[in-house]
């Protein structure tokens, strides 16, 4: 098997009880990795949307409706450097920046079992999102090509990629923020 360099975007579930604890679970939660390092995380809603995208590539259609039932939390941003050494139980350091952390699959899964033991939130459980809540989320509710409308001219205002990235990483959060 090949390890592709990705960046951990985490997960975070909780049983339905402890949603159902409370009428309006935190919009936010700030978990502290240790070291004055904290992961924020977002409420993402259950609901439906369509998936997908007919002009695509093959394995993007069809477009067909997925039903979100649960709601979960997401990172706001990439795991950083920062908060991947305050897991690994490396000393984290000032110096290191925002910038996400591309690892191997393989080391998410270590990562998330670091994680997991470290933090151990009652209730709840630290995993990769699947396709489909990742693209829930990214989609923020839209219906358009893109959570901020269909215009490819702003993409630039809204993420890093090929054509103004300069092939470098960037530190997080230096884009606009989609409506979460």
């Amino acid at each position: 098997m090949k390890n592709f360099t990705i960046c951990c975007v985490l997960l975070f579930t909780m049983a339905h009880t402890t949603f159902g604890q409370t009428k309006d679970p935190p919009k936010r939660i700030a978990v502290d990795l240790g070291g004055e390092v904290t992961l924020i995380l977002v409420l993402i809603p259950a609901g439906e949307f369509n998936m997908g995208d007919e002009s695509g590539y093959d394995s993007e259609k069809p477009v067909h409706k997925v039903k979100i039932t649960k709601p979960f939390y997401l990172g706001k941003f990439e795991v950083t450097q920062q908060q991947w050494l305050a897991v690994m139980e490396n000393k984290p350091d000032p110096k290191v920046s925002k910038i996400p952390a591309g690892v191997a699959w393989d080391d998410c899964q270590a990562f998330l079992v670091k994680l997991n033991a470290k933090i151990g939130m009652q209730g709840g459980k630290f995993v990769l999102p699947t396709e489909a809540q990742w693209e829930y989320a990214c989609r923020a509710g839209s219906t358009t090509k893109y959570s901020f409308g269909d215009e490819e001219a702003r993409l630039g205002d809204y993420a890093w990629y090929n054509a103004n990235a300069g092939g470098l990483p960037h530190p997080v959060g230096e884009k606009k923020s989609k409506a979460l």
